[in-house]
Parts: C-alpha cells; sequence; structure tokens
C-alpha cells in the first residue's frame, strides 16, 4: 500500500517542541490526527490499546499476540493489529503494530510536553521502508 516516491517528512517542530521525531498521522483516514514516535530503540512498532480498542470496528486483521517484558519489567500481554495510516495525506500504508498497555511512558510524555502519544514507528517499520532521519535538516527521508 506503500507509494514508493520519495518523500521528505519535516521533523523539526517535533524535535523542537517535543524533543523527540514524532509524525502526525491520520489512521483510518480519521478527520483527527494520531501522533506516532519515531524511535529506532524500539525492534517493533507499537500502537496503545486504547488506539486499538477506539477503532477495532475497522481493524480487519488482528491476532493474539505474546506476553513480553516492558522496559520498566512488567509483563505484558500483546495483540497484533494491521493499521491503515496516511502521512501528510500523501504517504498510505497497512502496517502490523504490537498493540499493547503504553499509558504509563505515554502519559509521562504528555505531562511532560502537552502532547499524547498513540504509538511508536519501530525499526521494523523504518528497516522495511529504508526511511532515513536526517537530525541535521530535521527530516524523514522516505
Amino acid at each position: 500500500m506503500h507509494q514508493n516516491k520519495a518523500h521528505s517528512i519535516p521533523i523539526t517542530f517535533s524535535i523542537q517542541t517535543l524533543g523527540l521525531p514524532v509524525i502526525p498521522v491520520k489512521l483510518f483516514n480519521a478527520e483527527n490526527h494520531s501522533l506516532l514516535l519515531v524511535d529506532t530503540g524500539s525492534d517493533r512498532s507499537i500502537m496503545d490499546i486504547t488506539v486499538y480498542n477506539h477503532f477495532k470496528d475497522k481493524i480487519t486483521n488482528s491476532e493474539q499476540g505474546q506476553n513480553i517484558i516492558t522496559t520498566n519489567g512488567q509483563t505484558s500481554s500483546t495483540l497484533t493489529a494491521q493499521f491503515d495510516f496516511i502521512i501528510e495525506d500523501t504517504l498510505k500504508f497497512s502496517e502490523p503494530f504490537t498493540c499493547m498497555e503504553c499509558s504509563v511512558g505515554f502519559n509521562q510524555i504528555q505531562k511532560e510536553t502537552g502532547y499524547q502519544l498513540h504509538g511508536i514507528l519501530g525499526t521494523d517499520f523504518l528497516v522495511k521502508h529504508q526511511w532515513k532521519i536526517d537530525f541535521e535538516n530535521l527530516q524523514i527521508h522516505t
């Protein structure tokens, strides 16, 4: 579903405001944007379980995942679901996300920055689509 045309996504605002490379996406053609953190330290793409619950009637492919140990040492059960999303009205994707409870970390980021994260684009996505993060020019090249 991804369009192969080269594209640059600016991350200047999110780096200057949050100190993090965050991009707004529209999940399932929703009117409002969801914020995804581009995270090279995460081996998989993750979506908060509340986002899954909000869109579960639009998700056509999901399956029970595995129990994983999170960075705070807690065990969390997961499921895998296919999410359709659009970036800047031109880049379209249909990608699997590990869905799990992320409120502890995401709520802390919201408390510190005022912005609510909804998910993470991990290295599985970045490698598959050959995204390159250019911190010098604050852009992501697709």
